[in-house]
Order: C-alpha cells, then structure tokens, then sequence
C-alpha cells in the first residue's frame, strides 16, 4: 500500500489569460467516459477564471465529480488545452507507478470508494475531491511491471469496446466492469 501523494504530484501550470488570445477548454465526463474538447474561446470570454496547462500524461480529476469516475488520462490530443481550477492535474512518478494502471484503478469499485471517501458533501457540486485526504489516501500498488501488465490487459479491452460500439456496448461494458473488479481484488 502506498499513499496517493507518494507516486504521484498535483501540477497547477497556471496559464496567463490574454484578452486577444484563444483556448481551447477541456472536460472530463464521468464514469471513466473520458475527456472532451469545449470549443474554443477567447481570453476576454474567460474573464477573471483560472486556467491551467494540460500535458499529455497528466492523470486528470474533476474535482467536482471524481467521486462518478471523472476522471481520465491527458493524451496527446489535451497537449497545449487549458482546464479550469475544477480540474486537477497530476504528474506521476512513473519509476513506481503506470498511469494507466492508476486511471483504472480509479475506476474500479475500489478506486472509486477511495475517491468517495475523499469527497464528503452531500450530492453534486458540493462532494469536492479533498486534496489532503486524496493524498493521504492507501492504495494498493503492485510492482511495475505487473501494473503494466494489468494496464496493458485493459487498455485492450477498452480499445475492443469502442472498436465494435454501440452493438457489443453493453457485454463490452460488463466484461470491462468485470476485468476491473478482477484486475484490483487480485483475482486476475
């Protein structure tokens, strides 16, 4: 078991917002549905809100809603995006840790009972992921390799999922729930 903040480090890249200038927001859909792109806008549009540079990498978390699976990892489609302070971005220390093993882990049912307990508050908008108790937060972390290992064993089924879509959605949905399960209470 090892602490949130031990393998991994909350990154806040604050980003200048510029009157003329144009960003590009993203979103985090819940349920582990991954992350979307808002159309564009400008710097006099955004106002006074905060932004912060995302990285391709990044193990995102909406603040809001991590505790319903928002949350994904940055690909290289969110280099050079901008999130809102709603959103957190986390740096690994990929000598322990695979940020594909961690994404998943968070969406498993223990995953995301940790992510529950670390968002007190009644419903909604008010279950804010509490960042000191995230980072305090146990986790199981295998060695490398075999989070590789489990991480590879996923990402294809992901892949598999939404190669065949909405015909196989739900027996996709189902063996990925199980594989979840299976993959982070050692039966797999």
């Amino acid at each position: 078991m090892r602490t949130v903040g031990s393998i991994m480090e909350l990154k806040r890249r604050s980003v200048r917002v510029e009157p003329d200038a144009v960003y590009r927001e993203i979103g985090l859909r819940s349920f582990g549905r991954g992350v979307f792109h808002k159309p564009s806008v400008t710097g006099q549009s955004l106002g006074t809100k905060k932004i912060f540079a995302i990285e391709a990498g990044d193990l995102l978390f909406s603040s809001v809603f991590a505790w319903e699976g928002a949350v994904a990892r940055a690909a290289e489609a969110e280099q050079g995006r901008v999130g809102s302070h709603r959103f957190m971005t986390y740096v690994l220390d990929d000598a322990v840790a695979d940020a594909d093993y961690l994404r998943f882990f968070f969406l498993s049912v223990s995953g995301l009972e940790v992510l529950r307990r670390c968002s007190p508050g009644g419903a909604g908008r008010n279950k804010t992921l509490g960042i000191k108790s995230f980072h305090a937060a146990q986790i199981p972390l295998p060695p490398l390799p075999e989070q590789q290992r489990i991480a590879r064993m996923l990402l294809t089924a992901e892949q598999i999922s939404q190669r065949f879509g909405s015909e196989y959605e739900q027996r996709a949905e189902a063996c990925r729930v199980s594989l979840l399960n299976a993959a982070f209470t050692g039966k797999l």
